[in-house]
């Protein structure tokens, strides 16, 4: 008899990362059934995305980001009245919230035997994070550990974190929860192509990120960094954000303010990803915290050279020399002397010529058998 697997996440999430995964484990001979909340408004886009997956069942449960919203109490019990109606071999489940109401929730289908898989895609608690994290977050994820048969880490810092403070759950590392890399291929005739339709000229230093405009991204920190490099006389460079976040307005009064029109622009929301990383000369990320940046292995993967923030899961994909370079977050001379040293040097090309075998656990078909495997072992 098939397998019976449940999923847990948000809509964004299952968009994001599992619905190619979700249609091989259904190819593979196992029922899987999904719970989401809808925090995103992209609902319709995933039941379309499932449709052409399968056509898993998804249920939609009552349940915010935040952690202290009333509404997960009530997402709680809807989620336990489910577990109670129908048996699982498996429950997987992903990120704080919909963590810790479905580990909690699945409390008496564990006695009965049900196995619960937690896939961590980045604490919320880090070296150097805010003390606030430490002691709203980390308590939370070490009560519910002892709720869970097998803790999912995808980046080096949270694997041994949860070796050493999660004894009483199975700790296992995946490569992030996969990217596909052939959809990421440098072409000179796109670089050329989006460049001129950017109105970037030949001698133009192109600079690009793709990330929301949030604080934690610290947009406003590149565009300082963007700032002193323009007054030390790199009048040549063009950078271009695509995204949108709360801080678009605070970083156009920015870019104005500093007479910085013809070298700052801010894109908004977009699906040339590809096109932009192939046009690019640099790609910068100046995060302050990740879990493992799927937009940077995008970046390597069109062989971009990348100056980015020394944070967790960032420091598994680029080393100093490898890949581009990793700066002291929060120092903006560090991102500048590194974006020169991109700029001057004359061997691009051996930047990120490792760049292939770097990425190659990450592809999406190598993550999916570390999750099969590992479904494999806990039904076993």
């Amino acid at each position: 008899m098939a397998k019976k697997i449940l999923i847990t996440a948000t809509e964004l999430n299952l968009i994001q990362f599992w619905v190619s995964h979700i249609e091989k484990l259904i190819q593979a001979g196992y029922h899987v059934d999904l719970v989401c909340s809808h925090v995103g408004g992209k609902l319709n886009e995933l039941k379309d995305a499932l449709g052409n997956a399968g056509n898993p069942k998804l249920t939609v449960v009552d349940l915010k980001r935040s952690p202290v919203s009333v509404h997960n109490l009530h997402g709680f019990f809807q989620m336990r009245k489910l577990l109670d109606r129908k048996k699982y071999d498996v429950i997987i489940t992903n990120e704080p919230v919909m963590g810790v109401v479905t580990r909690l929730a699945a409390f008496r289908q564990r006695k009965k035997g049900t196995k619960v898989v937690y896939f961590a895609h980045g604490f919320h608690f880090w070296k150097g994070a805010p003390a606030h994290n430490w002691v709203i977050f980390y308590p939370i994820e070490k009560i519910t550990s002892l709720f869970t048969d097998v803790i999912v880490t995808m980046n080096r810092e949270d694997y041994h974190f949860a070796q050493n403070h999660f004894k009483s759950a199975k700790v296992k590392y995946i490569h992030g929860i996969g990217i596909d890399l052939s959809e990421f291929v440098f072409s000179e005739e796109t670089r050329n192509k989006k460049r001129t339709e950017l109105g970037v000229n030949n001698d133009d230093i192109m600079i690009f990120s793709a990330n929301e405009l949030t604080t934690r991204k610290n947009v406003l920190f590149a565009l300082e960094i963007i700032k002193v490099l323009v007054s030390k006389g790199y009048k040549s460079i063009k950078y271009f954000i695509r995204g949108q976040g709360p801080l678009a307005q605070q970083m156009s009064d920015f870019i104005k303010k500093n007479n910085l029109e013809q070298n700052i622009f801010l894109l908004g929301y977009g699906k040339d990803i590809l096109e932009m990383n192939c046009a690019a000369d640099i790609f910068l990320f100046t995060s302050q915290q990740e879990g493992l940046p799927v937009a940077v292995m995008e970046a390597m993967s069109c062989r971009l050279p990348c100056v980015v923030s020394n944070i967790r899961g960032v420091t598994d994909l680029i080393a100093n020399g490898k890949g581009g370079f990793v700066c002291e977050l929060g120092n903006v001379q560090d991102f500048v002397t590194a974006i020169e040293k991109v700029i001057n040097t004359n061997s691009k090309d051996d930047l990120v010529s490792a760049n292939g075998s770097v990425l190659q656990p990450f592809e999406r078909n190598s993550v999916f058998s570390d999750i099969y495997k590992i479904l494999q072992e806990v039904s076993e």
